[in-house]
């Protein structure tokens, strides 16, 4: 797995997500003078390998049906956070 610097555009690769973002963390320290704590740079990291869902822009999206947030419907809310809620914005994500 892999995800590109956001600064300088260097690919950095691992093989576990772990590994990941510790890695990215180490490239960050080294290269750039980030500002944010260490968890904030592995959750960026992590969060670019589980958004997943579609970016396009879509003409239509259809209907709309609203839940309230259960302990029935918790997995469901976990997947669209983890998912399709940021993509195209691992930043985001990092703070959820």
């Amino acid at each position: 797995m892999d995800a590109v610097c956001f600064e300088c555009g260097d690919t950095i690769e691992s093989e576990t997500l772990e590994a990941l973002a510790e890695a990215f963390l180490d490239h960050g320290r080294a290269n750039h003078e980030w500002p944010w704590p260490d968890q904030a740079i592995k959750n960026y990291a992590e969060a670019t390998q589980r958004l997943t869902g579609g970016s396009e822009r879509l003409d239509s999206i259809g209907e709309i049906e609203v839940h309230r947030v259960t302990e029935k419907r918790i997995d469901d809310w976990r997947y669209f956070f983890d998912h399709d809620a940021f993509v195209g914005s691992p930043e985001w994500a990092g703070c959820y």
